[in-house]
């Protein structure tokens, strides 16, 4: 269901303040929905080289005129991209960088 509301979406409106990883622009770019999310070096980290407008956090009327021209990220190019850059998280490379670190502490 939810798959279904990101992926019939005009864009994934991601303003947050603080973010632990960002998992919804990922599923956005799964989708291929646009994102415009804050800039945060978190949000940075998850959407990598793939196209999506990162405004200030907290900064409204930049969020507002970002919204307004987001037409401009819908290219099948831009999609493919996002979809490409999701495809890079997977639970087993979650799961193997997890191990890898525990490793690293125990040792």
């Amino acid at each position: 269901m939810l798959q279904a509301v990101v992926a019939g979406a005009e864009a994934l409106l991601y303003p947050s303040m603080y973010e632990g990883f960002g998992l919804p622009p990922l599923e956005a770019f799964a989708a291929g929905t646009p994102v415009v999310a804050s800039d945060l070096p978190v949000i940075r980290e998850v959407v990598g080289k793939a196209p999506a407008t990162l405004v200030p956090a907290g900064d409204v009327d930049a969020l507002a005129a970002a919204l307004l021209s987001h037409a401009r990220l819908t290219g099948p190019s831009d999609a493919a991209a996002g979809r490409a850059r999701a495809r890079e998280f997977t639970w087993a490379a979650t799961a193997a960088a997890t191990r890898a670190t525990y490793v690293r502490t125990l040792s």
